[in-house]
């Protein structure tokens, strides 16, 4: 727990009244503010560690190839790193900077998505993580000219239960998160904006009708399946091939139990110029039967005048 001295000097501060009040605000998270900082340092070089063997169990033998990572990534993994303790962010960090190894070490190209985890509740990386892990093993391949990219037109349907399963949120009002998370996810553009949530009683919809029965549809994107590549370590690979990787294989099997995946889940794979085109026929139809009901109209008039 905080030492005397450190709650004495946070006092002479002005920053807290005392130890006890600092124990009762922090918790065990007090111990970050330890009796030493033998303690502080051990603490977080275990949260860091736990990064860099989730990078280097992610690279494989790429690890005997030459390489090294930007300064700028570094820094931001070590000075977020030494306060993770939750292991999928663990995940998230250790598969950024795998990522980041390159030959020269200059490429700094993935600070932006480093810093997009570093803005995630721990709830919103669970939640694209389940998407995206439902994404990957999908049975489509790479994008063509006749195939636009799977995730063009793609919607995914999670059942309320497995959603609660999945996420296993603690305390109360795990729907309310969830929905949060939801909302998490399609304010930092990892998910398209349309969307049908319906658990318990919240529920809200966008472009999407809620599933019978409550649960889930959302639309994954390219943003979505990128950062989720990068997650995994796959630092060349284009966020169509998303379906092509072994996500198992790269993420650790204390995070795969933790996260059940869910079993109840349906997808619709609609490509975009096909819904277009759908709609275009749509109207075409229309448009004939209101040109047979004027005629139909016409001839009627037409019998009335010569009736007269």
């Amino acid at each position: 727990m905080m030492s005397d001295e450190l709650a004495i000097g946070l006092t002479a501060a002005g920053l807290l009244a005392s130890k006890d009040i600092l124990n009762k605000l922090l918790g065990p998270t007090a111990d970050y503010l330890g009796e030493d900082m033998r303690d502080l340092v051990k603490r977080s070089r275990e949260n860091i560690g736990r990064i860099l063997s989730a990078a280097c169990r992610k690279l494989g033998h790429a690890m005997d190839q030459p390489g090294q990572v930007n300064p700028r990534i570094l820094k931001h993994v070590v000075d977020e790193g030494r306060f993770i303790e939750d292991e999928l962010a663990s995940e998230y960090f250790g598969g950024l900077l795998a990522s980041a190894r390159c030959a020269d070490g200059r490429d700094d190209s993935l600070l932006p998505k480093l810093n997009l985890v570093k803005s995630m509740p721990t709830c919103h990386l669970r939640l694209h993580f389940a998407i995206y892990d439902l994404v990957a093993r999908l049975p489509y391949g790479r994008d063509t000219h006749e195939h636009p990219a799977l995730w063009l037109g793609l919607t995914l349907t999670i059942t309320g239960q497995d959603l609660l399963q999945t996420m296993k949120i603690k305390g109360q009002s795990p729907e309310h998160q969830i929905h949060e998370a939801v909302r998490g996810l399609i304010d930092t553009e990892l998910v398209e904006p349309q969307y049908a949530f319906h658990i318990g009683e919240v529920h809200e919809s966008a472009g999407e009708a809620a599933p019978a029965g409550g649960g889930l549809v959302v639309r994954p994107n390219k943003k979505g399946a990128g950062l989720f590549l990068g997650v995994l370590g796959y630092r060349s690979l284009t966020p169509d091939l998303i379906t092509s990787v072994v996500v198992d294989g790269q993420i650790s099997k204390s995070v795969r139990k933790a996260i059940p995946k869910p079993i109840r889940v349906t997808h619709d794979h609609v490509p975009v110029v096909n819904r277009v085109e759908n709609t275009l026929d749509d109207v075409e139809c229309k448009v004939d039967e209101l040109k047979d009901e004027i005629d139909d109209l016409k001839g009627r008039l037409d019998e009335g005048k010569t009736e007269a």
